[in-house]
C-alpha cells in the first residue's frame, strides 16, 4: 500500500543526453540565487536556497500544484545527492510541464527538458503499480553551481490532504507554502516538531513562508525522520457536497473511509473454503485454527503488490488472492480476515505504520501510515495476557494484533519495528486509533550459556548454547534462512571476532530454524588458543568470554534521542573450568546498574568442579524495558554503557594452588 511517498532512487544520465542549448533560467531562479545566506558548516553538502508549493484547488476537486526548488551545490557529495530532479505522478494526475536548469559555479549555463527525463516505477517491490516517477539528471552538479527545476501537474485526489515538508537534512534558506481555495472552502491545519505560523491573507489565499530552516543531519540510531522533521498538514474543507466524502476530519472517518474500500473485497469461494477445511484438519482447538490459517497468509501468499488507480489504498478482492497465491500487505490481512471468519472468528484490519514516531495522534492524517496488519478477536477460552501483541479496543476489547507479511513473526508477536507505533482500526461504526504495545523483556530473550574448559596454556574450549524467543527468535531466523550454510557460520564467526583472536568454530546446529512457531537454538563449539594473559606464575582471564553488550552514543554535534532495538531480557552464563592446580586469587566486583531504560547485573563466582578442578563461574542480565532514549537522557546512558564496557574487559587472577 502507498500512504505516503518513499524516498526516490536516483538514475544517471550521460551528460551529452541532458545538456540542451539556449537555456532560459527562470527568473525566480536567478532571484534566489542571489539571495545572501547565512554561514553554514563546512561539512555541509548543499543548502536548499527555494522550496516553493503552490497549490491551487478548483471547486470541482482538481487540485494544480507547481513546485519550484532551487539548490546550491556546497561539496562534491552534495552535488551526488542533490544534482537531481523527480516528480511521481499516476493515472490520476497529469504532468504538464518538468523542466530542470543549472548555472555552474564558472556561469555556464544548462537546460533539461522533460522529454531527456526517465520514467520508471519508485517502489522496487511492486509487480506492477500506476505510481510512476519522471527523473531528470542535471548536468554541473559540482560545488559552486546552482541547480533548479520546477513541475506543474493537475491531480483529482482520493483525499483532500496535503503536507508541506518544511525541513530536511539539507538547511533550507527559503521555504513557501501557497494555498488558492475556492470562495465557500475552508482549510484545517496541523504543526508538527514547529510552532504554527499564520499565514498571509489575500481574499482565499494563503501563503506560509519560513526563512533559515536548519537542516537535521542523519545521525546512527536516530528516529524515523518524518518523526523529526518540522511539517504541517492540511485538509481541505469543501463547500460542494458531492465533495464531503473525501474530507476526513478524524479517526472515525478514516476508518469509515478504509472500512469501506476493503469491505466488498471480502470475498471467499469454494476453493478457499476447501482450503481452509484441509488447514485446520489436524486443530483441536479454534486457537490453533487460527495459527493454521494465520501460518498459510504469511508463507503461502508470496509478496508481490499490483497497484491500479485505487489499488494503493484498497485491497484485492480476497478470493482473486486466494486464487493466485500472491497479494501486498493489504491484500494478505484482507484474505486472513476473510478465512478467519469462514471458521467463526471476527478479526478486524488495522491501518498501521512500521515506523515509531510517524504518527502523531493529534493530527489525523490518513497519509500518515504504510502498511496494513490484523486485530483478532481470540476465542473467550484464549486468555489475552498469553500473548505480548494485544491491545485493548474502547469498543471491541481485547483484541490480537498480527501481521501476515512478516514472514518469520510467530502468532502473538508483532515485528519489533512496530512496537510502539501507531494504527487505525477499521470498523463500520468508524476508526480509532491505537498504539501497538511494547513489549516486556520476557518476551523477546537472548539466553546464552557456555561449559568451557581452559589449560595452563591457554587453551579454551567447549560448547556454546544459544536460545532466541520472540521477535529476536523472528528475526535471527530470517536472517539465518537467507544465508547459504557456509555464510551461517562466517556470520558467526564475524559476531565471536568482536571478543575472541585465535578462534575457530565447528559443529554449528540450529534447532527450529524451519519451526517458525518455536523458539531458535544454536549451539557450537568454539576454540580459541592463547585466551589468557600471563603475568609471571599468575593467569590473568577475561570471564566474560563472548558477547558485547556496551557501546557508546558519539554526542559530538548530535541533536537527537536514540532508538534502541526492542525490550529485551539478554543472560550470559559462562563457566570455565579452570586449569588443574589453579584456583582464583581474585575476581572481578560484582556489577549492579539500573535507569529507567535498562538494567544490568553480573557477578563471578568460584565453584567446585570435578575431579578438584574449580570453575569460574560469570553469569550477567542485561534488561531493556524501553526502545527510546530522549536526547536529554543520553549521557547518563553512556556512563551506563560505559561502564559495562569496563565489566566486559575485566580479567579475574588465577593462581597455582
Amino acid at each position: 500500500m502507498r500512504w505516503f511517498l518513499l524516498t526516490t532512487f536516483l538514475i544517471f544520465l550521460s551528460a551529452n543526453q541532458l545538456l540542451a542549448f539556449g537555456p532560459n533560467i527562470p527568473e525566480w531562479m536567478r532571484a534566489a540565487a542571489r539571495e545572501s545566506l547565512p554561514a553554514y558548516p563546512a561539512d555541509t553538502k548543499a543548502v536548499v536556497l527555494l522550496d516553493e508549493e503552490t497549490t491551487t484547488v478548483q471547486d470541482n476537486g482538481e487540485i494544480h500544484t507547481t513546485y519550484r526548488r532551487v539548490i546550491k551545490i556546497l561539496t562534491t557529495e552534495g552535488g551526488r545527492d542533490y544534482g537531481y530532479a523527480s516528480v511521481h505522478f499516476d493515472n490520476q494526475t497529469k504532468l504538464t510541464f518538468f523542466r530542470a536548469w543549472s548555472i555552474s559555479a564558472k556561469g555556464e549555463e544548462y537546460e533539461v527538458k522533460e522529454k531527456e527525463a526517465i520514467e520508471a516505477s519508485p517502489y522496487s517491490g511492486d509487480l506492477y503499480s500506476e505510481e510512476r516517477i519522471k527523473e531528470i539528471k542535471i548536468p554541473a552538479a559540482e560545488p559552486g553551481s546552482i541547480v533548479g527545476y520546477e513541475f506543474d501537474q493537475k491531480r483529482r485526489p482520493f483525499l483532500f490532504e496535503d503536507s508541506w515538508g518544511i525541513q530536511e537534512e539539507a538547511p533550507v534558506h527559503r521555504v513557501r507554502y501557497i494555498l488558492n481555495l475556492p470562495p465557500g472552502w475552508e482549510y484545517k491545519n496541523f504543526w508538527r516538531n514547529h510552532a504554527p505560523v499564520s499565514p498571509q491573507q489575500s481574499g482565499n489565499s494563503n501563503t506560509w513562508e519560513l526563512v533559515d530552516v536548519s537542516g537535521i543531519k542523519p545521525e546512527r540510531g536516530m528516529p524515523a525522520a518524518l518523526s523529526v522533521y518540522a511539517l504541517m498538514y492540511l485538509k481541505f474543507v469543501p463547500s460542494n457536497p458531492a465533495l464531503k466524502d473525501k474530507f476526513l476530519a478524524d479517526w472515525k472517518d478514516i476508518g469509515i473511509w478504509a472500512n469501506q474500500l476493503a469491505e466488498s473485497q471480502k470475498t471467499s469461494s469454494p476453493e478457499m473454503k476447501q482450503k481452509i477445511s484441509e488447514l485446520i484438519a489436524g486443530s483441536t482447538s479454534q486457537l490453533g485454527k487460527i495459527r493454521a490459517l494465520a501460518s498459510f497468509a504469511q508463507r503461502d501468499v508470496r509478496y508481490v503488490a499490483i497497484e491500479i488507480g485505487i489499488g494503493g489504498f484498497q485491497p484485492h478482492q480476497a478470493s482473486d488472492v486466494f486464487r493466485s497465491r500472491f497479494g501486498d500487505c493489504k491484500d494478505k490481512a484482507t484474505l486472513l480476515t476473510t478465512m478467519l471468519h469462514e471458521i467463526g472468528v471476527e478479526s478486524y484490519l488495522v491501518v498501521a505504520q512500521t515506523k515509531r514516531g510517524v504518527v502523531e495522534p493529534n493530527i489525523p492524517a490518513a497519509f500518515s501510515f504504510n502498511h496494513m496488519i490484523l486485530a483478532i478477536k481470540l476465542p473467550a477460552s484464549d486468555s489475552p495476557t498469553s500473548f505480548p501483541a494485544m491491545v485493548t479496543s474502547k469498543t471491541l476489547g481485547p483484541l490480537l494484533l498480527f501481521d501476515p507479511t512478516s514472514e518469520y513473526t510467530q502468532l502473538g508477536y508483532l515485528p519489533n519495528t512496530e512496537l510502539k507505533s501507531y494504527g487505525i482500526l477499521e470498523t463500520p461504526a468508524g476508526g480509532e486509533l491505537v498504539q501497538f504495545p511494547l513489549v516486556t523483556p520476557q518476551s523477546n530473550q537472548f539466553l546464552r550459556s557456555a561449559k568451557l574448559s581452559l589449560t595452563a596454556d591457554g587453551k579454551l574450549t567447549g560448547e556454546v548454547t544459544e536460545v532466541n524467543t520472540g521477535g529476536f527468535a523472528s528475526e535471527f531466523r530470517a536472517q539465518e534462512l537467507s544465508l547459504q550454510p557456509a555464510d551461517r557460520i562466517k556470520r558467526l564467526e564475524n559476531l565471536l571476532s568482536l571478543s575472541l583472536t585465535n578462534y575457530s568454530v565447528k559443529d554449528y546446529q540450529i534447532k527450529g530454524l524451519e519451526d517458525y512457531d518455536k523458539d531458535l537454538e544454536l549451539t557450537y563449539k568454539i576454540e580459541s588458543n592463547n585466551y589468557v594473559m600471563h603475568a609471571g606464575s599468575m593467569l590473568l582471564v577475561r570471564p566474560r568470554v563472548i558477547g558485547v553488550k556496551g557501546y557508546v552514543v558519539d554526542m559530538k554535534e548530535r541533536k537527537q534521542g536514540y532508538e534502541l532495538r526492542t525490550p529485551s531480557l539478554q543472560v550470559d552464563d559462562f563457566e570455565i573450568t579452570l586449569p588443574e592446580g589453579f584456583t582464583v586469587d581474585e575476581l572481578p566486583p560484582a556489577v549492579s546498574l539500573e535507569n529507567l531504560i535498562a538494567s544490568y547485573k553480573s557477578e563471578s563466582k568460584l565453584e567446585d568442579g570435578p575431579n578438584g578442578r574449580k570453575i569460574m563461574r560469570y553469569k550477567r542480565t542485561y534488561k531493556v524495558q524501553d526502545v527510546y532514549v530522549p536526547f536529554e537522557k543520553l549521557p547518563e546512558m553512556n556512563q551506563f554503557w560505559s561502564r559495562i564496557i569496563r565489566d566486559e574487559k575485566n580479567s579475574a587472577m588465577l593462581k597455582l594452588k
